[in-house]
């Protein structure tokens, strides 16, 4: 039957016709209940959508509002430990005499003038801790300093993170310690850095000074002898910006001292060719080339070219570590590493440094000690402003020869919290562990004492057995004349 035929057909019979309403109606029908299911779903998709953004942009403004509230709060920590000090005469606007540094005393801006005593910091991990946490972890136990890094560049709105600086600040003044400000040149171009950008930084601690009564021991410049720091190998700059920065901090403050921090200079010159790669030639390659053999390798000098002088320098750091050896995953530490690494010379060096390199001459440039903390040399008070040994967790404990985490922790610092070491190194006066797990090389390694509860309770122990030859941050009274004296 043709379509024409079947069309007069339904035209002309009225069930067919009926039959074919009923169809059309049932269809419509079908069609707005689909029509209305599907604006049903549409509203709840769009209801549901608009409802998780509703909560993530709660979400983030409570978290900025926290974060505002913690720097609000930095204005004025409640309640602070130390209190506003006056620095400088407002009559004047220098530094008033009763807060002028008292050169004929011996001791070096904010040295404690202690005997046979140690004391201990920790580099944090600000997005957790705080020294109000490590104190409540630690049972009481107040670190006398806490360090923190903050970039400086020309290109940093403000040059650096004001806000971050003052809060860090106020933090440690709630428990009455010293700040270490690691302050890092980001900038390879050393002519960006201006004097006003220096005097801005040396009011900013100034502030921090007087409002929380807060000594500040600035390691500007840290680990300028390796080439992972994009102002290292250049001797000649980098002692021309730390003298800068020190003579602003000098004009405000003498609560704020100048720690000149290398790193550990046993491998250096570390492959020389990261960030900064050692010069070919001219004045700076003059500089570092202190045998004047006409190449940088082991037996120059890592520390001498780069030191600024004992006039802007009030204590010297080092960055030392415990590196496992080479083929190592968490095994023994070696019962001399601290000592040797330290002197220079000793067993463990015999693994790491060339043999051909390994002698008298050798030793003379690396015992930093003795380069620059006994009454022969510089006679400078020491600090360790970052150590610590590590656990790595992907490399397990089970093996042979392997060892748990804190076995491998509190091996480290038994070598450095001892009695042995007070005597050998009597002006090494604080230690700061690297508080922190940090990812490198494509592992985890984990340096942190108080994460982990077996390893807190093995290193309170320790504290405990040295507590005689160990201060917290409660048993000093700092001075606007940069002294520290004991309570």
């Amino acid at each position: 039957m043709t379509q024409s035929v079947r069309m007069r057909t339904v035209a002309t019979d009225p069930s067919l016709a009926r039959r074919a309403q009923i169809v059309r109606t049932a269809s419509q029908r079908h069609h707005i209940k689909y029509s209305l299911r599907l604006r049903v779903c549409f509203c709840l998709f769009w209801a549901k959508t608009m409802f998780a953004m509703s909560l993530g942009v709660t979400g983030l403004l409570l978290f900025a509002s926290t974060i505002y509230q913690l720097h609000a709060n930095a204005e004025a920590p409640a309640p602070p430990a130390l209190g506003p000090i006056v620095i400088v005469d407002p009559n004047t606007g220098l530094i008033s005499d009763k807060c002028g540094f008292d050169a004929s005393s011996g001791l070096a801006r904010l040295q404690p003038q202690t005997a046979n005593q140690m004391m201990l910091g920790m580099s944090l991990d600000w997005t957790y801790d705080t020294p109000t946490t490590i104190r409540r972890k630690m049972n009481g136990f107040t670190p006398l300093v806490f360090n923190s890094f903050v970039d400086f560049d020309l290109y940093i709105p403000g040059w650096y993170d004001r806000s971050m600086l003052n809060w860090y600040g106020s933090e440690v003044g709630k428990v009455g310690g010293i700040l270490e400000l690691t302050i890092q040149p980001t900038n390879p171009d050393m002519s960006v850095y201006n004097d006003t950008m220096f005097n801005a930084l040396a009011q900013d601690l100034y502030a921090i000074n007087t409002r929380y009564g807060v000594p500040i021991m600035l390691r500007f410049g840290h680990e300028m002898n390796g080439d992972w720091v994009v102002y290292g190998n250049r001797p000649i700059e980098f002692k021309n910006l730390f003298r800068r920065m020190a003579r602003f901090v000098r004009m405000y403050t003498n609560m704020t001292a100048m720690v000149w921090g290398p790193n550990i200079g046993i491998t250096y010159p570390f492959g020389g060719a990261g960030l900064s790669p050692v010069p070919r030639s001219g004045p700076e390659f003059d500089a570092l080339d202190t045998n004047q053999d006409g190449v940088i390798n082991e037996l120059d000098d890592p520390y001498t070219p780069y030191y600024p002088g004992d006039d802007v320098v009030d204590w010297v750091g080092l960055s030392l570590y415990y590196y496992p050896l080479e083929g190592c995953r968490n095994c023994a530490v070696p019962e001399t590493y601290f000592d040797d690494y330290m002197r220079g010379s000793g067993p463990v060096l015999e693994q790491v440094v060339d043999p051909d390199k390994n002698g008298a001459a050798y030793t003379a440039v690396h015992n930093f000690y003795n380069m620059f903390c006994t009454p022969g040399s510089h006679n400078k008070p020491m600090l360790l402003p970052e150590t610590g040994s590590p656990y790595i967790p992907s490399y397990g404990s089970n093996a042979a020869g392997q060892w748990q985490e804190t076995p491998i922790k509190l091996a480290w610092w038994n070598q450095i919290l001892s009695l042995d070491t007070i005597r050998q190194f009597p002006n090494l006066l604080v230690a700061v562990n690297f508080e922190e797990a940090k990812f490198a090389e494509n592992i985890v390694k984990d340096w942190r004492l108080t994460n982990s509860t077996p390893v807190l309770n093995a290193f309170l122990g320790l504290i405990s057995g040295f507590r005689q030859n160990l201060k917290t941050a409660g048993d000093f009274h700092y001075g606007c004349d940069g002294s520290v004296r004991l309570s």
